[in-house]
């Protein structure tokens, strides 16, 4: 055992020698610390065997931080004088959330922008600005200061007072300190850290310039160039011009483009380009002589500020179970392990940075580890009673693991942001070049609530050779209070940043598997539990569960279970995602213009929730989009996904996108109404549905499969089922739209359900070989409707002439109130199957408003019921009926008369242009005109 000491130290020591010679352990007495006196390790303790102590309160005198404060006014300007007396403008972060129509759905997606209110000058920066002179510090700064070099044997650490709060001035020091490592543990070296401390590095830095002078920079953020006349087009073709050279006008100007989003007016892609005619935003630097002149210690570098540094592959450093170690200004890590070496946090490490001092709590770099069993803190520190909020810094990481090291986290990791200016902004554990982290406690996102720009993530993964994996006991949270332990109940907190929060985030080929659960809470905005971005061999999978709870403000962001934008690989949903929010999605696929994207789901998806009336916004298990001309986005659905939620929505395609569905994956309705299992939008979304597993739509007024706008639906043998009351097996909406029922069996058994709608100018077919039952009261076996409504069944646009519906099944059904198929709103229907009718007041035709029907197949009625029935109704539109078909009428009674074919309206035709009318019992009618219709009957007809 080997000590050099500062003098008062080393007095110590040789009395406690002269008392105890033959000690095996050695009790070291903290001396005191001057920056005169202990630059370069002077005055440091060396540990190289045995088990030592280092007791006493601290004695670190603070130094000088060397910056005074002057104005630009008083200091030589050598360049950037002209950003002086410039416009600023801060936007703040692009996260006002607004509602917008969306086309493919009819309801509301949400839309981040700036806040116009936010859009307010900010004072030029002139000769009058504050800005720090840095002056000579006279050997004022701590330079490469060192308390300790453990080679061998241990160190334990008991600085202060044993019971003393982190914050006791016995326990608590400032130092301008610059290329700093208090504590070196290397060789067999362990450094035990048993107190409680909180130690705050500052010191300014100027620099040199080479020719015996030093500068300083002042930056001028938010610099702003007003851009004058421009003009924008919109989307009805219009150009309207604009000219913005102050904030007022950004105001109105972004109010402007606000209310051409929601009206639909302005594409969302264009937003930020429009804005960005309007302005152009910058930072610049100033850069200015200052007093100090080197070599004087402030023109020094910042170095690393590092409060134990463990090197080598036996070095070894333990923050011990009820102790916290709290770090202000660190940089390179508060504790950094390196080449093998390790850490071990079984107490609290908690750290806060600035921006231009990371602050990350812990750094493990080239193959060394890191475990957590106790707490860290990053990005803030507690209030003085060691709970809540009560300092944050900017831009910190938690847990840094690089090159080849591994992270173990068994307790909390706790971080808070206040926005980044990183990529990929802040994480509790950042993973480089092959490292690897596990997750058995918990990891806390955003305890203190951010609304700030930048980006956050749980874990963040940078290199296609990281690795994560989220234990089954591990627990990922996006957005509640800082925990002291696991089970500590916490509020949740308030996350909406400009950029996505993530719980796990791939940017790179990495691999990261959940095995627990990761929760978005409910006042998350715009965040994720798990996303890979521009990743094309990516391994991220979920075998545990999501929990998709945002449901924050009156038009939330949307939060998704899994985002995948711009990757593929092996990415795939094997466990459970829950939606209980509002605007929350399970899996969403999205390729933008240029690139592909793709994606798994064999676990299982529950979308409750509900249609959100404020915001207009719905929740979505599966969403797949390819945009622009190029992006190609796809997705396999082999895993069930259950709708609960009142206007759930199970899996939607858009743009360039194929989703196949396969026979494992059936979807179930359990409760709610208004939803929709399979909805694809856009000539290019196709959903496939392999096998012939049967699929049922049982909740009230919900469709099985919606296809819209160019979508198509092939029934290929599929068994459907509509057992809902008001419930759609098949719904095709819209120009371009072709529905083929191909051999279906569709059993339409809810009151009031139907078959198959085709409307809006979709176009349908559907064969003799296609099985229709007709079970439920007042069922409807196929309409055809001019007139497009939205998911909520609102009318959209004008009735479409071109709509159109050919069937030659067979329609057999005992049910009373049955219609065959009904033709409304302008559109044809063609019919040459059969229709046979025996139950009470059922119709086979029914043509309404502006309609054409032609018919001819047999069809058989009883009991009440009408053959055809064509009525006008208020319609300005000849509403005709053509039939070339046998009509067999067999009657009821004189009170409820059964009818070949009644017209009624003014504008009501029906041309009886050939074929045979057979009337069969009491009370039966062959044709009948009311109310100003008209019945044509051809030579001939009987």
């Amino acid at each position: 055992m080997r000590f050099t000491l500062n003098p008062i130290a080393l007095g110590m020591l040789a009395a406690q020698l002269l008392i105890y010679p033959a000690m095996q352990s050695q009790a070291v007495t903290l001396g005191t610390y001057t920056p005169e006196n202990n630059d370069n390790q002077t005055g440091k303790i060396t540990v190289s065997s045995g088990n030592e102590t280092l007791t006493g309160n601290q004695a670190f005198t603070a130094g000088t931080d060397g910056a005074v404060t002057t104005t630009l006014g008083q200091v030589a300007i050598t360049s950037g004088s002209q950003y002086l007396n410039q416009d600023r403008l801060d936007p703040g972060p692009q996260n006002f959330a607004i509602t917008t129509p969306d086309p493919a759905t009819g309801t509301n997606s949400t839309f981040q922008v700036y806040n116009s209110a936010s859009l307010v000058a900010l004072a030029p920066v002139t000769s009058a600005t504050s800005v720090p002179d840095v002056q000579n510090v006279n050997d004022a700064q701590y330079i490469d200061a060192r308390v300790a070099d453990v080679t061998g044997g241990t160190l334990d650490v008991n600085i202060g007072q044993a019971n003393a709060l982190s914050s006791a001035s016995t326990n608590s020091w400032t130092m301008a300190a610059k290329q700093t490592q208090l504590f070196d543990v290397s060789g067999t070296g362990t450094v035990n850290w048993n107190s409680n401390n909180r130690i705050s590095f500052f010191g300014a830095t100027a620099t040199p310039d080479g020719a015996g002078s030093a500068t300083s920079s002042y930056q001028v953020q938010n610099l702003a160039t007003y851009n004058g006349a421009f003009s924008v087009q919109t989307l009805d073709g219009k150009s309207t011009s604009f000219t913005v050279t102050n904030a007022s006008q950004l105001q109105s100007y972004n109010n402007w483009l606000i209310g051409q989003l929601q009206a639909g007016n302005l594409d969302k892609t264009r937003y930020l380009p429009e804005f960005n005619k309007a302005v152009t935003l910058t930072n610049a630097n100033i850069v200015y002589n200052v007093s100090a002149t080197p070599p004087d210690e402030v023109t020094q570098a910042i170095g690393n500020r590092i409060v134990i540094n463990a090197n080598g592959a036996d070095a070894r450093v333990n923050l011990a179970a009820g102790k916290t170690l709290e770090v202000v200004g660190a940089t390179g890590g508060a504790i950094k392990a390196s080449n093998g070496a390790q850490a071990v946090i079984d107490g609290k490490l908690a750290s806060r940075g600035s921006i231009t001092n990371n602050g990350t709590a812990l750094v493990l770099t080239d193959n060394s580890s890191g475990t957590n069993n106790g707490v860290i803190n990053g990005g803030f520190l507690n209030r003085q009673d060691g709970t809540g909020i009560g300092s944050t810094g900017y831009g910190a990481n938690g847990v840094a693991v690089q090159t080849g090291s591994t992270f173990n986290n068994n307790g909390i990791l706790n971080l808070a942001t206040t926005g980044s200016n990183s990529q990929y902004g802040v994480a509790g554990i950042n993973l480089g070049v092959s490292s690897t982290a596990n997750n058995s406690g918990n990891i806390n996102v955003g305890v203190n609530g951010s609304s700030a720009r930048g980006t956050a993530s749980g874990v963040l993964l940078t290199d296609a050779t990281s690795s994560f994996t989220n234990n089954a006991s591990g627990n990922i949270y996006i957005g509640r209070g800082p925990q002291n332990s696991l089970g500590e109940a916490t509020a949740d907190t308030a996350m909406n940043q400009s950029g996505l929060t993530s719980g796990i985030a791939l940017v790179a080929n990495g691999n990261a598997v959940n095995n627990g659960n990761i929760t978005l809470g409910t006042r998350t905005q715009n965040a994720a539990g798990m996303s890979a971005t521009g990743a094309n061999n990516a391994t991220m999978i979920n075998t545990g569960a999501i929990n998709v709870n945002g449901a924050a403000a009156t038009i939330p962001r949307e939060n998704v279970g899994m985002l995948v934008t711009n990757s593929a690989g092996n990415i795939n949903n094997a466990g459970t995602i829950n939606l209980n929010g509002v605007n929350g999605t399970g899996l969403k696929v999205l390729a933008t213009n240029g690139n592909t994207a793709s994606a798994t789901s064999t676990g299982t998806i529950n979308v409750a929730g509900g249609a959100d009336p404020a915001s207009g916004t719905r929740n979505y298990g599966v969403w797949v989009e390819g945009q622009g001309a190029t992006g190609t986005a796809q997705a396999t659905v082999d895993g069930p996904i259950n709708l609960s939620g009142n206007g759930a929505i199970g899996v939607h395609a858009r743009g360039n996108s194929t989703v196949t569905v396969d026979p494992a994956a059936v979807p179930t309705f359990s409760n709610g109404t208004n939803q929709i299992a399979f909805f694809a939008y856009g000539p290019n979304a196709l959903i496939n549905v392999l096998g012939n597993n049967p699929f049922d739509v049982t909740t009230q007024n919900s469709t099985l499969f919606r296809v819209e706008q160019g979508a198509d639906f092939n029934g290929n043998a599929l068994s459907l089922t509509a057992s809902g009351a008001g419930s759609t097996a098949v719904l095709g909406s819209g120009a371009g739209t072709e529905v083929s029922s191909d051999a279906a069996v569709i059993n339409v058994s809810g009151s009031g359900a139907n078959g198959i709608t085709v409307e809006g100018g979709a176009t349908g077919v559907i064969d003799a070989a296609t099985t229709m039952n007709l079970t439920g009261s007042n069922a409807i076996g196929a309409i055809v409707d001019g007139q497009k409504h939205d998911i909520f069944g609102r009318n959209s646009g004008s009735p479409v002439t071109s709509t159109r519906l050919n069937s030659a099944a067979s329609l057999n059904a005992s049910q009373s109130g049955l219609t065959g198929y009904l033709a409304r709103n302008r559109a044809q229907l063609t019919n040459s199957g059969d229709i046979t009718f025996s139950g009470a007041n059922a119709t086979g035709i029914r043509v309404e408003s502006g309609a054409t029907g032609t018919n001819s197949g047999n069809i058989n009625i009883n009991d009440g019921g009408t053959g055809i029935a064509v009525n006008s109704g208020s319609s300005t539109f000849a509403t005709t009926a053509n039939n070339t078909g046998t009509i067999n009428v067999n009657g009821g009674s004189t009170t409820n008369r059964s009818r070949g074919v009644s017209a009624s309206g003014n504008r009501a035709v029906a041309n009886l242009n050939g074929g045979t009318l057979n009337l069969n019992g009491t009370g039966a009618i062959g044709a009948e005109a009311l109310n100003g219709a008209l019945v044509n009957i051809a030579a001939g007809i009987q």
